[in-house]
């Protein structure tokens, strides 16, 4: 039973196709991970799974419901475009 699910999912900025046709299961104790070079859609793809943005074309569907949080029915809020660790 896949606990995230995604088929075709896209999105675009300014014409500028950010995600084009991601499909991916994750599985229930699956470790997985997106991997790729700044700019290949990795942050937009979590962006859409957490509901903070919402895809453009395809479908993602995940235990908690995509775009509320976990039990309150709120949407989530737009993170800042770049986040550092120091």
């Amino acid at each position: 039973m896949s606990v995230i699910e995604t088929h075709d999912l896209a999105k675009s900025f300014d014409n500028r196709k950010a995600v084009d046709g991601v499909t991916m299961a994750v599985e229930k104790g699956e470790l997985f991970c997106l991997v790729g070079p700044d700019g290949a859609g990795k942050s937009t793809v979590i962006r859409m799974l957490c509901g903070i943005i919402p895809p453009e074309a395809g479908s993602a569907a995940g235990p908690a419901g995509i775009g509320e949080d976990a039990g309150s029915g709120r949407h989530g809020r737009r993170l800042p475009g770049r986040t550092e660790l120091k």
